[in-house]
């Protein structure tokens, strides 16, 4: 009961400070991160966040090292109030040949705040890459 208690202050509190509009993300999608938060989820999480920071940075290093990019199109799209995010473009520049690089209204939770956009940039995007 304990760690239910933590996943639902947890999310409460991403939800009242990530988006721009904490209204934007719905009771019904908030139950649906909230039962998706389980105890092995948060463990998988935590792990990523620590790839990040130690297997990561070796990876990015060997990577630059022989040179490797990405060859196929790739699209990136932040929340215009994603201050954590504001230089996505810029980082995955230095990876991608042919990136698209897209901001919509909103923070974080890019599906739940900014859903009509989103659909736009994406059908866009990948009608393009259909073609190319």
């Amino acid at each position: 009961m304990a760690s239910s208690q933590a996943n639902e202050r947890s999310t409460d509190h991403v939800f009242a400070t990530w988006p721009s509009d904490p209204e934007a993300i719905a009771p019904m999608q908030r139950e649906a991160y909230l039962r998706a938060l389980t105890p092995s989820t948060a463990a998988a999480m935590c792990a990523d966040f620590r790839a990040s920071f130690h297997l990561d940075r070796q990876h990015e290093s060997d990577d630059r090292a022989a040179r490797r990019r990405i060859s196929c199109p790739t699209l990136v799209v932040t929340g215009q109030d994603e201050a954590q995010l504001a230089d996505a473009p810029e980082v995955w520049a230095t990876w991608t040949d042919d990136l698209t690089a897209q901001t919509v209204s909103g923070g974080h939770f890019n599906p739940e705040e900014a859903p009509d956009e989103l659909a736009e940039i994406l059908a866009s995007f990948l009608a393009q890459s259909q073609r190319g």
